[in-house]
């Protein structure tokens, strides 16, 4: 693992396990074996590093496209398209932790913006599949659509927050 990668590791953790707020450069470059130039060196700033430990679930989140036009129904091709979102969300079960926190309560005004951006995308990814099936009729996004995306993706976070603190308490013990 390459300096750059072991920091972006040592700062989920740490961000992870304490926050933004009160985790410090110092932690992160002692966790990474590092000393907080390198720290400052790839990331210039606290702020720079913790988007950069978010990005990581944006970019995943980016691949959840599932094909609506081989076939598949509506309920398939949803089912696949939360499939697809339950194992990013697993895969950066970390991060997935601070998007949800940031959800609440932004740290920062970038990672606010970078949250809603997330949202909005995978909400259009949402309504582009209900689109995409002729007989469901929907303006991207309405406020039906939208109510609905929120019910099913919350019932998802819920699933992972779960999932979160069965980890955290093995963490602990």
């Amino acid at each position: 693992m390459n300096t750059k990668a072991q920091i972006l590791k040592a700062a989920e953790d740490l961000f992870f396990r304490k926050g933004y707020h009160a985790t410090t450069i110092r932690n992160i470059a002692a966790e990474a074996t590092v000393n907080n130039a390198m720290v400052n060196y790839y990331f210039q700033s606290k702020e720079n590093l913790y988007l950069a430990v978010l990005q990581q679930l944006q970019k995943s989140f980016d691949t959840v496209h599932p094909p609506v036009d081989n076939g598949r129904g509506l309920t398939e091709t949803l089912e696949l398209f939360f499939k697809q979102t339950i194992e990013v969300c697993k895969k950066h079960d970390k991060v997935f932790h601070l998007f949800m926190q940031e959800q609440l309560q932004a740290s920062t005004p970038q990672t606010e913006e970078m949250v809603k951006n997330l949202e909005k995308n995978h909400l259009e990814c949402f309504c582009s599949i209900l689109k995409s099936h002729h007989n469901y009729k929907v303006s991207v996004p309405d406020s039906y659509t939208t109510m609905k995306y929120h019910a099913i993706f919350g019932m998802v976070k819920e699933f992972i927050r779960i999932e979160n603190n069965k980890m955290m308490m093995k963490t602990v013990l």
